[in-house]
């Protein structure tokens, strides 16, 4: 792991929340480590091959993508920037937040980043900040290749993450637009913001309290006994029961793939 390129990503997640609304302006230790995360998911979907941009051992964990030292270097990074952290008021928040009161910060950390690892810090946390995002952000990450193509405790592969379509190396320069295409890019780009308008005049002001759903893949084997199950003559008593569940569970289809039925 390079802790330099840990504490860079670790610097600028926090400016870039510095440029969200309050409360939506701070991130949790778990936001911090997440963010961290999906950096070396893009770096490793592109200019990395399958190497993340930290170098970083991640593991499934509880709450999941974890690795020790990038959650150690957390408090050490936030301490130099003089920012203090303080207990979660929510109990989906996570333990610690951190908030930064220096917006200019973004802006002199970003020529040390690569583009696209930045954009994938700045998309994530316009999205995730803030203490009632945390939900939908572990969600995310769980729902990311590696994740799915691991049990609980087991390393995760980046190296086995499907890359993008353009690979293109630093340095390459972009194959020249006609005036035709760039007409059409621009009427794209005025179409995408007028919808992205539309959607946040819709949404109203604020995020707090909007629910995402997250539909699940039931395996034919528990519909089967659900269904079963209401046809049962009587209801079952009230008892307290454990449930097990087989290891192979992990493997199964239903976690990576969403057509099963």
């Amino acid at each position: 792991m390079d802790p330099r390129r840990v504490d860079l990503l670790l610097q600028y997640a926090i400016a870039c929340a510095a440029h969200q609304a309050p409360p939506r302006d701070e991130l949790s230790t778990e936001h911090l480590q997440k963010l961290v995360y999906l950096a070396d998911l893009e770096h490793a979907r592109g200019r990395g091959r399958g190497r993340g941009y930290t170098g970083a051992r991640w593991e499934f964990a509880r709450l999941g993508p974890t690795c020790a030292k990038v959650q150690a270097r957390v408090e050490p990074v936030m301490t130099a920037l003089g920012i203090e952290a303080r207990p979660s008021a929510s109990e989906r928040g996570g333990d610690w937040m951190f908030a930064c009161s220096d917006r200019a910060l973004r802006e002199r950390l970003d020529g040390e980043l690569p583009l696209h690892v930045s954009r994938a810090i700045k998309k994530a946390t316009r999205e995730f900040a803030g203490a009632s995002e945390l939900p939908a952000l572990l969600t995310a990450v769980y729902r990311t290749g590696p994740m799915l193509r691991a049990a609980p405790g087991e390393a995760l592969q980046l190296e086995r993450v499907r890359p993008r379509r353009s690979t293109r190396d630093a340095g390459e320069a972009a194959p020249a637009l006609t005036p035709k295409q760039q007409k059409r890019r621009r009427e794209r780009a005025r179409e995408l913001k007028a919808r992205l308008s539309e959607q946040r005049r819709m949404r109203g002001p604020g995020r707090d309290g909007r629910v995402r759903q997250h539909l699940p893949a039931y395996s034919r084997e528990l519909l089967a006994a659900l269904e079963q199950h209401a046809r049962a003559p009587e209801p079952a008593p009230d008892n307290t029961f454990t449930l097990q569940v087989d290891d192979s569970s992990w493997r199964g289809p239903g976690r990576s793939e969403t057509d099963v039925p």
